[in-house]
């Protein structure tokens, strides 16, 4: 295919998904992909059509009629960057049965507006920066710091007025005196190469980092660098968000700047005008939920710690409010800044305002829909100053602590806990059952509802009631009413800034305390619909004997109702939601609102109940929370909305832009998480995920530069394998889809409380647990698709045992030691019912060694008598055994799915680690493994593939051209091993080992870091000039191939060093001396695996570093690492204490105990029983302090540890014993 710019454009007479269709039967998915590979192979794009989305249409001699999209423009890229303003719109035809198209070019000139202050954190990569606000900081003659900022801001616009570079004139000057230094005789020995090198580097770097932040691709961590991507995607997002033209209130287009603006202005105006209700009956009947408690948590002293957190939450390429910074300045500079930002924040809230610019708003408008013409097309997404959101985010952090008490469970979005497929998922199983139910004499009816700008439309003063109601403090409330009320916007529309807007009502989409206030407002419905429930006027849904009953379902404000078919309820149900949206501002668009009905509600009833409602749509094909609400025999079809979802994204990226590196991320991070979401709920057909990892294959392969549809190397199945063997580790769409619905059966092993599990419990296991349960009578689609993963949890759980009681000896998994986790020995008729409660000894609280001998084989014996027992105070639990925490992980249980489907066969010997962790820029990586994998294009390679071609040597023509001839036997490569002093040291491996791939791991293995990286760069750079030879017909040089290696290596690392911009302080490597009056305890762990046991090291410390007090432990217990290091602490909190001591620090060189501690991480295993244990002991004396140290600091207590196991009992040391006595003796200098 040419590489010249071009665009095709008529009647193509075919479709490309299914959106391209409305009306008549329903076209088979397979059909679309001889167009779609086509497309593909030419490397064209689609280019959206503006205004009637289809082009063809047929009457079907009725009311029905048939519209497709036959007629398109497709076209390259190049083309596209060459008319970027371009447009294709669709016309009226008189007659004819196609409409016309017109496609338009020219450029559309906006007059230019003043651009305001804008952090680039390109800026972040010049240190002159950094060294200009640490300078100026402490010198702006005000204590107030957004006028500090203010200031700040102003140097900053100067300094990047002189400073900040035009990238592409400042590289190429740049290229061009290095070019010329080159040329010089001397230029080997002249450092200012380097120097030059070093700036053109830093430049480059400035560049991709300025694309990135415009492209808002924030999923991207690894892959190209200022790539076209990048560049495609902020320009494709420009063009996205330009908006061409709206209609005004009276329905007229409007095109002009100025009555785009016009359009706008009032728009808003009118939204944040509350409407007029009463919001008492809705407040009454909302409980009391908050305590005195909960309220002094919220309002408890703030610490910095609170406030950095929130800082680095944020993403630092993410838009900056009005004043111009984004989170990437506030994150670099939180070390000079952050204090006098905690400081400011805490005095506002103490003073209980805000300062006028502190909310200040700038109202982005992203677009709904492909082509926006209406205000209500268009999302208002909220750009806050960031240094507010700082402080938002802080109360919304407290606020989530406390959302489980007032939040009912039907109500399923941001709830900590929560997830958002259990109401998806309840819903289904309620309109499985309504489309099952044939008899009755009442039917019942579902309603979707609609909510028209609901988070714009909140009133205040109902917020504010209904947090009065909850019980939350003056304070609390005042709080939350100045983030919601003092806000003033500014609309940015194309170039124009229009505004001010000051609202009366609404909360911001973008302000991060807004999804908590509004769940709090919709609890109001909640509690209404549940007034009325008890009543007896309105009933829900219940699927079943045994089940609860369902009246609502929430998710923000996507709502559920339920009620019987009768118009006394329906009518109640109107008569709440009226009142709701009197009370709280709502807007419910009852046209855009769907129903349904179960199959024995006789029609007129529907009728009468439909007109009641003014619904004017049936819920058949559409969705719920993005997931198709009805699920038919052709389950192919009804899925392949992922498929066209996937194909559209791939199309977009245009293959061109990227190296392998660049899609190996793509894939990844966007194309394989496009049918997660639904992979939580739904067990997708074989074949559509086989298709679709065919799609992403032929992707990564992609359309070679010189035409072609490319040669898919490697099958799907060899590269889903890990990288350590020998594959790209992409997903195997099968075995994720069972781990991603095992997440689901989990939550209905271990959270019997959830709505989901007492729904489906009530119909599909009543009797027993999830794990025996069948399939039962009459299953919805998603109880298959859920108990499909039965097999793989039953492999993947184990017991944690409590006090014993509910785990069979023989038939539980609960012997950690074990694979199988189940004893070897045969089971005793005397004992079959025997649990595991029966093996302790009552009196000691500890295994029963003679009775566990006289029933068990001798390894079993010692197998049980090595697990220890935390606490038999504990109910026995089910955990997750291929977790570090014992919570089910979807990637622990996709590892065990590879291992059922025996993926091991892929994998593929030779040290695939040390490609991929080399310090090599990744496209450089990719290359090796291609090559490694034998996937490179060579002649022969391409002969044997059935390609007509020569098979003699691109670079000499003098042999067949395979891996090893290309690489080391090649006359170029050769000369090009011998420039960098390698040729001896390859020759010598080269004659040790076999194939290709064993040499290449046996040089690596031979090879130090650095030159490890010169070596792969040299095999690409090799690769790099036999293509110039092949392709652009350029003699091969050798000094051209050895400096692209260096310099390609060398640059690499310096960019890499110059991103280490981390503000963390350095870790601590010698112990250090504690404060006066206090005590320093330093805490360690050591497992002896032969032995079976494990021991422990406490060392106390005073201000002086003289030892108080040293212990050593030795358990006959086998036990993870973090177990072992969990035990040593809280032995060491026992003895403090025991021992009356107050003031302590705690020490470990475990981060994941310590983390846990601090951070209060969840885990459900051993290991959570003993942090509890800490937990509780930490609690008792607030002085207690623990921290992380690097084992260079904590090498006393290693030491103990260590010597623990020549210890016959517990050992209590006042003075150093001899393992220690020399490191306190050292320390304490």
């Amino acid at each position: 295919m040419s590489n010249e710019p071009w665009c095709i454009i008529g009647d193509f007479n075919d479709l490309l998904t299914q959106d391209d269709k409305r009306g008549g039967s329903e076209r088979p998915s397979w059909m679309y992909n001889g167009f779609r590979s086509a497309v593909n192979d030419s490397s064209l794009l689609d280019m959206p059509l503006e205004g009637y989305q289809f082009t063809w249409w047929k009457s079907l001699g009725t009311a029905r009629a048939v519209e497709e999209r036959l007629d398109r423009a497709l076209h390259t890229t190049n083309w596209m960057s060459l008319f970027p303003a371009a447009k294709l719109i669709n016309l009226v035809a008189a007659t004819s049965d196609h409409s016309p198209l017109l496609l338009k070019l020219d450029h559309e000139h906006y007059i230019k507006t003043k651009r305001s202050f804008r952090f680039e954190n390109s800026w972040l990569l010049d240190q002159s920066l950094a060294e200009l606000i640490d300078m100026n900081w402490q010198y702006y003659p005000t204590n107030n710091i957004l006028q500090k900022l203010s200031y700040c801001i102003e140097d900053m616009d100067t300094w990047s007025k002189v400073n900040a570079p035009n990238f592409r004139v400042e590289a190429s000057k740049l290229r061009r005196e290095l070019e010329t230094m080159r040329n010089t005789n001397d230029h080997l020995s002249d450092s200012s190469i380097t120097n030059i090198q070093n700036k053109l580097s830093c430049v480059l770097l400035q560049e991709d980092s300025y694309w990135k932040q415009r492209s808002k691709v924030f999923w991207l961590k690894d892959g190209d660098k200022n790539s076209k991507f990048f560049h495609a995607s902020a320009n494709a997002r420009r063009k996205r968000n330009t908006i061409k033209r709206l209609r005004d209130e009276d329905g007229t287009l409007v095109e002009d700047r100025t009555g785009l603006c016009n359009v706008a202005q009032t728009y808003f105006h009118n939204l944040y005008v509350p409407t007029i209700g009463d919001h008492t009956p809705i407040v009454e009947t909302i409980p009391h939920c908050i305590t005195n408690n909960d309220n002094e948590m919220l309002t408890s002293s703030f610490t910095e710690e609170e406030f950095r957190k929130a800082a680095f939450a944020m993403h630092p390429d993410k838009s900056p409010g009005p004043d111009g910074l984004n989170p990437g300045f506030y994150r670099k500079f939180w070390p000079l800044i952050g204090r006098e930002i905690f400081e400011a924040c805490c005095m506002w809230l103490e003073e209980g305002s805000f300062p006028p610019s502190l909310n200040d708003t700038n109202i982005a408008l992203v677009a709904k829909v492909d082509r926006p013409e209406s205000m209500k097309d268009l999302r208002p997404i909220s750009l806050c100053n960031v240094i507010y959101k700082i402080l938002s985010k802080v109360l919304a952090n407290r606020l989530k602590c406390v959302l489980h008490k007032c939040i009912s469970d039907s109500q399923a979005a941001f709830v900590p806990g929560r997830d958002i497929l259990d109401n998806a998922l309840t819903a289904f199983e309620i309109l499985h059952h309504m489309k099952c139910k044939t008899r009755g004499k009442e039917g019942l009816v579902a309603l979707k509802l609609d909510v028209s700008k609901a988070f714009d439309r909140v009133k205040w003063s109902y917020l504010q009631a209904v947090m009065q109601k909850m019980g939350f403090s003056g304070t609390w409330i005042n709080w939350v009413m100045q983030c919601v009320s003092t806000v003033s916007y500014h609309v940015l529309l194309n170039n124009d800034r229009v505004g001010p807007i000051t609202p009366l009502c609404g909360l911001r989409q973008g302000d991060p305390l807004s999804p908590y206030l509004y769940i709090l407002c919709s609890e109001g419905l909640t509690a209404y619909i549940r007034h009325h429930e008890r009543s007896g006027l309105i009933h829900g849904a219940r699927i079943c004997r045994g089940s609860p009953s369902i009246s609502h379902l929430l998710f923000a404000d996507d709502s559920f109702l339920f009620c019987k078919a009768n118009l006394s309820e329906v009518t109640t149900l109107k008569t709440i939601l009226d009142t709701y949206e009197a009370a709280s501002g709502q807007a419910i668009n009852y046209q855009k609102s769907a129903i349904a009905y179960s199959r024995n509600t006789d029609a007129n009833g529907q009728v009468a109940i439909t007109n009641l409602l003014g619904v004017a749509e049936l819920m058949g094909n559409g969705k719920y929370l993005g997931l198709p609400s009805m699920i038919g025999r052709n389950k192919k079809s009804i899925f392949s909305f992922i498929k066209d979802r996937i194909w559209k994204k791939i199309q977009n990226w245009n293959s061109r832009s990227l190296s392998r590196a660049g899609k190996e991320v793509l894939i990844k991070a966007v194309a394989q998480a496009v049918p997660s979401y639904c992979m939580g709920a739904f067990l997708l057909p074989t074949t559509l995920g086989e298709e679709i990892e065919r799609m992403m294959n032929s992707f990564y392969w992609g359309t070679k530069k010189h035409g072609g549809r490319g040669i898919n190397w490697l099958r799907w199945d060899k590269m889903t394998t890990c990288k350590e063997n020998g594959g790209l580790n992409f997903r195997d769409l099968e075995g994720f889809n069972l781990a991603m619905l095992g997440k689901q059966g989990w939550k209905l092993i271990t959270n019997s409380s959830s709505l989901l599990t007492r729904v489906l419990k009530a119909k599909y296991f009543p009797r027993n647990g999830f794990l025996e349960a069948n399939i039962g009578h009459n299953p919805s689609y998603t109880w298959r698709s859920i108990q499909s993963t039965i097999p793989l949890l039953t492999l993947g759980y184990r017991w944690k045992i409590g006090d014993g009681s509910n785990i069979n000896v023989w038939s539980a998994p609960w012997i950690r030691s074990r694979p199988n986790m189940r004893p070897t020995t045969a089971a005793h008729a005397n004992y079959a019912n025997l649990c595991v409660s029966d093996l302790f000894d009552p009196i000691t609280n500890s295994w029963n060694h003679t009775l566990i001998a006289s029933i068990f084989n001798g390894q079993d014996t010692a197998d049980i008598c090595r697990i220890p027992l935390h606490s038999r105070a504990l109910h026995d639990s089910i955990i997750w055994k291929s977790s570090p925490n014992g919570n089910y992980t979807v990637k622990s249980a996709y590892k065990l799915c590879l291992q059922l489907t025996s993926h091991d066969s892929f994998n593929v010997s030779g040290d695939w680690r040390k490609i991929w962790t080399m310090q090599i820029p990744p496209k450089l990586k990719h290359f090796c493994w291609r090559m490694l994998r034998y996937c490179l294009p060579t002649r022969l390679k391409l002969h044997i593939r059935g390609v007509n071609c020569q098979t003699t040597c691109a670079v000499c023509s003098n042999a067949t051209e395979d891996e090893l001839h290309l690489f080391f036997d090649c006359p170029h490569a050769i000369s090009c091993w011998k420039e960098l002093n390698l040729w001896q040291r390859l020759e010598q491996k080269m004659h040790q080992s076999g194939s290709f791939s064993s040499i290449i791991f046996a040089i690596l293995a031979d090879l130090d870091a650095d030159t490890q990286a010169r070596f792969v760069a040299i095999l690409w750079s090799i690769w790099r000039t036999r293509n110039d030879c092949l392709w652009e017909h350029k003699q091969p040089s050798t000094v051209t191939t050895c400096r692209l290696a260096t310099d390609i290596v060398s640059d690499y690392t310096w960019c890499c060093n110059m991103l280490d911009t981390t503000q963390s302080s350095p870790p601590v490597h010698r112990w250090k001396k504690p404060e006066a009056n206090w005590l320093k305890c330093n805490v360690d762990g050591a497992i002896f695996s032969t032995e079976g046991k494990f021991g422990i090291g406490i060392c106390f410390r005073n201000d002086q570093g003289i030892l108080v007090q040293a212990h050593t432990m030795y358990f006959p217990f086998e036990v993870t690492v973090n177990e072992c290091e969990a035990s040593a602490l809280k032995y060491a909190l026992l003895i403090a204490l025991s021992s009356g001591f107050e003031r302590v620090i705690f020490e470990s060189d475990s981060q994941t105990v310590v983390n846990s501690i601090l951070n209060d991480y969840r885990y459900e295993n051993e290991l959570g029983s003993l942090l509890s244990a800490c937990k509780s002991l930490l609690s008792v004396i607030a002085s207690y302090n623990v921290a992380f140290v690097r084992r260079q600091a904590n090498r006393v207590a290693h030491n103990l540890a260590r010597a623990s196991i020549f210890q016959s009992s517990p050992s209590t040391y006042y003075d150093p014993p001899s393992c220690i006595s020399s490191i306190i003796l050292n320390e304490m200098q």
